[in-house]
């Protein structure tokens, strides 16, 4: 009987981690999604009802925005740690191993799901329902297909293979501020620092509107039209992100030093700077005095062989265009040239 328990246990306990992990991650992206709303969305918005105007109205508006961005900031540190409690406590202690990468990869799938829904729903009203009569269809059908998705979505995220894929992407460390052999390799990870961060503020840069070269089109990017949803004859738009002008290059920014810095912490990627910089070390520079003699003495040689082989090259074609051998033929003049020409005009 003792036996047979314990077979149970150990074949049930296997999936008790999976099914906690992925109940956390859930819950984990929910909140996420709700706290980004709250502070891009909604604390703006009640900022402008109420207090805003009145700060705006007695002192100026700059005070305005300074004071809504000291709100912002105070609400995005205290979901900040309330996500972090709320994460201990649905781990019973401690947070589920994984639930970092879980959390990412939900909310990022969540919105993939919803935007590829809503692009199929484009699709339809686009080319096949194209009438007004046809619009309870189509959401329908939209709607349909989103849960479709969201489905079969699930239904991967049970298999052991997601579970796996989750905890070896969270080893990665990607969502960890934790450094790998810190004190090896030093310039060269900040050189690369330096290049990726080079890189990608060039792109970023794209995006400012000082630079003038960010467009209507790209801001209208972030805010889709939401297929077969009209009200009082006005289509709908789902909103992604407001003020995408400003606030778009600054999270680019931020995520742009976050890879830098993660990217030469990655035990790989960190493995081969850090030997890279070792047998850099190895070489053994020449003075200054020796690197003048043997540029002198390449240059030289670079001269002399470029007098021997014109000198080899005119004699040769001095032999080979002689009657006696004509392989190459003789060069002529200008004005012979012109004659031949005429020649062969007429």
């Amino acid at each position: 009987m003792a036996t047979a328990v314990n077979k149970g246990m150990e074949t049930a306990s296997p999936s008790n981690p999976q099914q906690r992990l992925l109940i956390a991650s859930a819950i984990g992206a929910a909140y996420v999604a709700v706290g980004m709303a709250a502070v891009l969305f909604g604390l703006p918005y009640l900022w402008r009802m109420g207090a805003g105007e009145i700060v705006a109205k007695y002192l100026n508006s700059f005070v305005s925005y300074a004071c809504l961005g000291a709100l912002l900031l105070g609400a995005i540190v205290g979901l900040v740690l309330l996500g972090l409690r709320l994460s201990v406590t649905l781990g019973g202690g401690s947070p589920p191993e994984g639930l970092r990468s879980g959390v990412f990869i939900f909310a990022a799938g969540g919105l993939l799901l919803f935007l590829i829904s809503l692009a199929a729903g484009q699709l339809l009203e686009r080319y096949i329902l194209k009438s007004a009569d046809s619009r309870t269809i189509g959401l329908g059908l939209t709607l349909a297909i989103g849960v479709g998705l969201l489905v079969a979505a699930v239904r991967y995220m049970l298999k052991p293979k997601f579970y796996e894929l989750l905890m070896k992407f969270d080893s990665q460390g990607w969502f960890r501020a934790r450094f790998y052999k810190p004190n090896q390799g030093l310039w060269v990870r900040r050189l690369t620092i330096l290049g990726l961060l080079a890189i990608l503020g060039t792109g970023i840069w794209h995006f400012v509107p000082a630079s003038g070269a960010i467009s209507t089109a790209a801001i209208q990017a972030l805010k889709i039209r939401v297929p077969f949803l009209y009200f009082e004859g006005k289509a709908a738009f789902a909103h992604l992100l407001p003020n995408a002008a400003i606030l778009g290059p600054i999270i680019m920014a931020v995520a742009a030093f976050w890879l830098s810095w993660r990217a030469v912490n990655f035990p790989m990627f960190a493995d081969f700077l850090i030997a890279s910089e070792a047998e850099m070390n190895k070489v053994s520079w020449t003075s200054r005095k020796r690197l003048i003699q043997d540029t002198i003495v390449v240059l030289t040689t670079v001269v002399l062989f470029t007098f021997f082989l014109l000198a080899i090259d005119q004699v040769w074609g001095w032999v080979l265009s002689r009657d006696i051998i004509k392989i190459v033929p003789k060069a002529r003049s200008g004005e012979a040239a012109k004659v031949e020409n005429v020649e062969q005009d007429y």
